[in-house]
């Protein structure tokens, strides 16, 4: 079964619009290549719109509403699905980060995933009352296994200072997870940056995000309580990018973040010897 046969239009608006786009396809007589020549793209590109694998344009949507009469319904779908909340987030997530090459986060609150301990992820996932708590422990941790690859993706994170000194799990994990984001820091294809907490106000208040390149395409994970939402209109994805850059020159250096990094761990472990 292919992962087009796979779709439910009744699970998402993506999915919808995949498997309307798919069927009127067929139904018009037309292939795929021939649909690629009239939207001007590849015909791979169409195969994952078909599978639900990329996202929709807004002028591919107005594009399929005149050459088929759909009542504008592909520019319907295509508003409803930028504002939709992917309620399976985190498995499209997961499935896009794997695929990555690279990887930019911005986490104000906490460490990132991809650099937890498990001592820390447990806490956090506690504190949330997550269901199936060490499946989700595992499922986190496995997740890491993208660093260790023989062509790892290059990832870039931005973490507040604050998020060093919060002792989520208490002093003893803390201590873990701070010599363990060192540890992954040093990486060639990692570089971690701190924005210390006398840097103020900036757009990074806004809350948390991920961006990824995947398949020259750049989606973005937005984070929200409860769920979270993908981005892959090319225009906000965009901007979030520029975001990341005005975050990014409010951050310490590649070294001066390291070496606060270690300074924290340091007094971290002078307290517990006390």
């Amino acid at each position: 079964m292919s992962q087009a046969d796979d779709l439910d239009p009744f699970r998402s608006v993506r999915e919808w619009m995949a498997c309307e786009l798919r069927e009127r396809r067929k139904v018009a007589g037309m292939t795929q290549l021939e649909l690629a020549q009239f939207l001007r793209v590849t015909k791979p590109q169409i195969q994952h719109l078909e599978a639900g694998r990329r996202a929709f344009h807004k002028d591919h949507a107005e594009a399929l509403d005149e050459l088929w009469p759909t009542g504008q319904l592909f520019l319907k779908l295509y508003t409803h699905q930028h504002r939709e909340h992917d309620r399976e987030w985190f498995r499209r997530y997961t499935g896009y980060e794997c695929r990555a090459d690279d990887i930019r986060i911005f986490q104000p609150l906490v460490i990132p995933g991809l650099f937890q301990t498990p001592a820390y992820t447990r806490a956090l996932l506690e504190s949330s009352r997550a269901p199936d708590l060490d499946e989700a422990v595992s499922a986190r941790t496995a997740r890491q296994e993208i660093l260790d690859r023989d062509d790892p993706p290059e990832v870039w994170a931005i973490i507040m200072e604050s998020v060093l000194r919060n002792p989520i799990g208490g002093p003893a994990v803390l201590r873990e997870q701070l010599a363990r984001l060192l540890e992954i820091a040093h990486c060639p294809n990692v570089t971690v940056q701190v924005i210390p907490t006398r840097a103020g106000a900036h757009v990074g208040l806004d809350g948390g995000f991920v961006l990824l390149s995947v398949d020259d395409e750049r989606i973005a994970f937005v984070e929200a309580q409860l769920s979270g939402r993908l981005v892959r209109d090319e225009g906000e994805s965009k901007e979030l990018a520029v975001r990341y850059n005005r975050i990014r020159a409010k951050a310490l250096s590649e070294d001066d973040s390291l070496t606060l990094i270690a300074s924290i761990l340091e007094d971290l472990s002078h307290a517990a010897s006390d």
